[in-house]
């Protein structure tokens, strides 16, 4: 069987994460397949390690509008191209809508929350305006109407799904993840992160996230305010993972307060040592199809501080403080309680170490529900 992987659109720290542990033990598993595998032009997608009868092809990655041509011709023309010159009997397309005319049976790994979370749940934390999403929708749309099967992380948004889309629930799998391959090699490692274990016996809240709107870094000044109004800004530490940009664009927001400080974006290796010198994870996020982050953070046995919603109750169950995202007093009382939480912490370690029992245990029993699903549906 000949089996196209697409993953050109795999951009997000979330996402890449993800493509980056898996495409190694889909090459694997999939060794008696010839595969061609096209991936973004990035350092870690040109040196991934995979079977060397492997095809990879390298597309170019770019912001705006250009990017969003590109996307266009590799959809409709790109794509499609190699489909027919590889004579794939099969296409799995990693977070994407979607192939257009393709003429084998396509699998549609669908890992973008903002696909079924309808816009009055966003509350304008969205990164698509109003055109793009009405398009990029209506394409899913049309693409639901045709694959062989969609995959989704959670139950969550298997129902959200089915409810947004009307889709055949039979069409719809469920594949979970373990947590990324660079958190495990790393959690045995005693490192500390420097600068956060340099705050003393301030409360550390690691803030782990990329600056997209819904993961809601525009919070943070209120939040900030209602620190400083209970008196709490200087037993406090709020640390983030931006970019200088990223973080030029938020600091003056924030009224030079000393309660944010930014970290820079984290290596793989910085992750781990990161959590582990902070008290908790802090996710104020309005959005997520799965929530990566929560897993790490747990698997390096850290609380949560985290938005209340149902994307979050899933993956962190108990072991999660949980606030309205867009109400800074709710959050700040969500700090308040962590200390009480902590005490409480090592007596949640045998319900920890059995619900993180109930996610996959590794990489490669992933890789065989793909293979499982891609065998299922294929046009030979």
């Amino acid at each position: 069987m000949k089996i196209l992987i697409n993953a050109t659109n795999v951009v997000g720290s979330g996402p890449k994460a993800l493509a980056l542990s898996l495409l190694p033990e889909l090459s694997n598993t999939l060794s008696k397949h010839a595969l061609r595998l096209l991936l973004p032009d990035t350092a870690e997608f040109i040196n991934i390690k995979l079977a060397s009868n492997n095809q990879r092809y390298f597309f170019p990655r770019a912001t705006g509008i250009k990017n969003n041509l590109l996307r266009m011709h590799e959809l409709y023309l790109g794509i499609p191209r190699h489909a027919r010159e590889f004579g794939a009997h099969a296409c799995l397309t990693l977070g994407d809508v979607g192939v257009q005319r393709l003429q084998c049976s396509e699998i549609v790994f669908l890992q973008n929350s903002l696909f079924v979370y309808p816009v009055s749940e966003l509350h304008g934390h969205s990164s698509w305006g109003p055109i793009k999403g009405w398009y990029l929708k209506r394409c899913l749309q049309r693409t639901l109407g045709r694959v062989a099967a969609v995959v989704v992380q959670t139950p969550v948004m298997r129902d959200r799904l089915i409810d947004s889309y009307c889709v055949d629930a039979k069409r719809v799998c469920i594949v979970g993840q373990p947590a990324p391959v660079h958190v495990k090699t790393f959690s045995e490692s005693k490192a500390l992160h420097d600068v956060i274990a340099g705050t003393g016996e301030r409360l550390k809240l690691l803030f782990l996230a990329q600056y997209y709107p819904h993961k809601n870094h525009a919070i943070l000044p209120s939040v900030c305010v209602e620190l400083k109004r209970r008196n709490l800004h200087d037993r406090v530490r709020l640390y983030t993972t931006l970019t200088t940009e990223e973080w030029a664009r938020l600091q003056p927001e924030l009224e030079n307060s000393a309660v944010v400080v930014n970290l820079g974006r984290l290596k793989p290796d910085e992750v781990a040592s990161a959590l582990r010198t902070s008290d908790a994870l802090f996710l104020p996020t309005m959005v997520e199809s799965y929530g990566l982050v929560y897993l790490e953070s747990m698997l390096l046995n850290r609380p949560i501080l985290t938005s209340n919603r149902d994307f979050a109750h899933y993956i962190a169950k108990d072991f999660a403080i949980y606030f309205d995202p867009l109400d800074s007093v709710s959050i700040v009382n969500a700090i308040q309680a962590l200390p009480q939480f902590i005490e409480e912490w090592p007596a949640k370690q045998g319900d920890l170490k059995r619900h993180l029992d109930s996610f996959p245990v590794d990489w490669g029993t992933v890789a065989e529900q793909f293979r499982n699903i891609l065998e299922l549906n294929v046009d030979q």
